[in-house]
């Protein structure tokens, strides 16, 4: 399993007609906004507004799984059940 907390929510009116480029000053405020609140749930002082959960049938090789750290999750190995 893998796990990471997320902040994905950052809606107000209006969001849908936001050029996404760095000069519009919504979107930078938007940008710096969520990166603060990244770098506050990296610290454990707020939680975060999503939990992403990620759930193998099978074990997935030693590059997906390095890339998932690399990309901040949390691993949790689960023994195999001895009674299945």
């Amino acid at each position: 399993m893998a796990f990471k907390k997320i902040n994905p929510n950052f809606y107000f009116q209006g969001a849908a007609d936001v050029k996404t480029d760095n000069i519009n000053s919504r979107f930078l405020l938007i940008k710096i906004k969520k990166k603060l609140l990244d770098i506050l749930v990296g610290l454990k002082i707020f939680p975060g507004q999503v939990l992403s959960a990620i759930v193998f049938k099978q074990v997935p090789d030693n590059a997906k799984l390095e890339e998932l750290k690399i990309n901040g999750y949390h691993l949790v190995y689960i023994p195999k059940n001895p009674y299945l």
